[in-house]
């Protein structure tokens, strides 16, 4: 089916980063998504039989994409994507091309969890970005100092709920169709890649510190690119690693 040039663009990207993180990224989670409610208001832990039925629809590889001719089909009845874990960086994206083209070289966009600054501060200064400590949100864990950069954060902490005195929060490892259990709390990435810091975040999240860590190839073909991930854990552990081949 036709779909708009940024979707195939989207869905193309996205199905790269399952290809080159298998098991920590996957866009065709939607009906698992569903299963537990995160997309309506009326979240639960899915019936095992049912989320039996959406992990079988799970399968990026059954996602065909043609970006030349902005089209995208699925193998399968049933199966959805859910672009969750880029669209933050595609709005930033476009958010910062837009104050480029009206000639902006200075500014800060917040889009909650994701942080895109351009330039400078207005005294040649980097811009201080605050990374939030998941244990206290009114507090943090470090401040950043960046430049023309994105950096983007998931955890399990601020979208989530409570069943039988237990949280289930709405990062879904692929693997398990339940929430991510990799012993971190918030997994915080920089790059000057917009998607790819969106989505290295929540990948990372679900893959853990010790996964992640080998994860030195770099997702994304083309261009290389520098980036930084900073992990937070229930242990109290704070890990900075420099993923020295991001692509984006």
């Amino acid at each position: 089916m036709a779909v708009d040039p940024d979707v195939a663009e989207l869905l193309a990207f996205s199905q790269e980063i399952a290809r080159q993180l298998p098991g920590d990224f996957d866009i065709t989670i939607a009906p698992v998504m569903d299963a537990w409610g995160f997309t309506t208001e009326e979240r639960h832990v899915p019936a095992p039989d049912a989320l039996a039925a959406a992990m079988a629809l799970v399968d990026s590889e059954e996602l065909s994409v043609d970006t030349e001719a902005s089209a995208a089909s699925l193998a399968r009845a049933g199966m959805e994507v859910d672009l969750g874990a880029v669209a933050k960086g595609f709005a930033a994206r476009e958010a910062e091309a837009a104050i480029r083209d009206a000639g902006g070289t200075s500014a800060m966009l917040d889009l909650g969890g994701n942080v895109t600054v351009i330039g400078a501060k207005e005294d040649g200064s980097p811009w201080r970005v605050a990374v939030k400590d998941p244990r206290d949100t009114g507090s943090y864990l470090c401040v950043l100092a960046l430049t023309d950069v994105t950096l983007s954060t998931s955890g399990g902490y601020e979208r989530y709920f409570e069943e039988d005195g237990v949280r289930y929060h709405h990062i879904i490892d692929p693997e398990t169709g339940y929430p991510a259990d990799s012993g971190l709390l918030s997994v915080t990435v920089v790059s000057a890649d917009h998607l790819l810091a969106d989505a290295l975040s929540t990948a990372l999240f679900v893959a853990g510190p010790a996964h992640a860590a080998g994860r030195r190839g770099g997702p994304a073909g083309g261009r290389r690119r520098r980036g930084a991930a900073f992990f937070s854990s229930a242990g109290g552990e704070q890990l900075f690693d420099r993923l020295r081949r991001l692509r984006g």
